[in-house]
């Protein structure tokens, strides 16, 4: 859950709500399981045991998981942001800034 709110904030004024519950779905569907997999099994690249196929073959030591909920977030978004494309009337003409209502 705490993946979803980096997602959240990438796709803020972006999207309709009902695309961003979409993307939760899918996100936590298929995101978070993947980098799980990656760091939580013994066999996993971004492992705590090292092996051959560990990323540098040492093994990677992550504080409480923060580095796997961070991919985890940053990864759909990464995906997503060329696709959507910037907020509408954010930014005018030449890349100049439109203070929006309320800022």
């Amino acid at each position: 859950a705490t993946a979803v709110t980096i997602l959240s904030g990438c796709v803020a004024e972006r999207v309709n709500l009902w695309v961003y519950y979409l993307l939760v779905s899918v996100s936590c569907t298929f995101s978070l399981p993947l980098v799980s997999r990656w760091s939580n099994h013994p066999n996993g690249w971004a492992s705590p045991y090292p092996h051959n196929g560990s990323f540098f073959k040492t093994g990677v030591l992550d504080f409480a998981g923060a580095g796997e909920i961070s991919i985890a977030g940053a990864l759909p978004a990464l995906i997503l942001l060329p696709l959507i494309g910037p907020r509408r009337n954010r930014f005018q003409g030449e890349w100049k800034v439109e203070r929006l209502p309320g800022q």
